[in-house]
């Protein structure tokens, strides 16, 4: 976890980058608060990321049950299809 530092930049202060180079060095305290936001905002980007996993696992999902509800269908008209033609040939056969 990083820290937060104010640096003074030719437009004002701005927080300094992560990649700047800039270490802490007990000069600059990270108030609390921040800590707990920035926590806070580790753990709810990790839940978006889980949940953006689960969406897209869903929609892949689904797509496939869609594939599986044809395949049935189809496969119920080959039996619906086999029944008639089984049927067709007892009546020749046993009649």
């Amino acid at each position: 976890m990083g820290f937060v530092l104010w640096v003074k930049s030719s437009d004002g202060f701005r927080v300094a980058d992560r990649d700047s180079g800039l270490r802490a060095d007990g000069l600059h305290y990270r108030q609390p608060w921040v800590i707990g936001v920035q926590e806070e905002l580790e753990r709810l980007t990790k839940r978006v990321e889980e949940a953006e996993q689960v969406i897209l696992e869903v929609s892949n999902l689904s797509k496939q049950f869609e594939r599986l509800e044809e395949q049935v269908n189809s496969l119920n008209e080959a039996v619906y299809d086999l029944t008639v033609q089984v049927h067709s040939l007892e009546k020749v056969c046993f009649d």
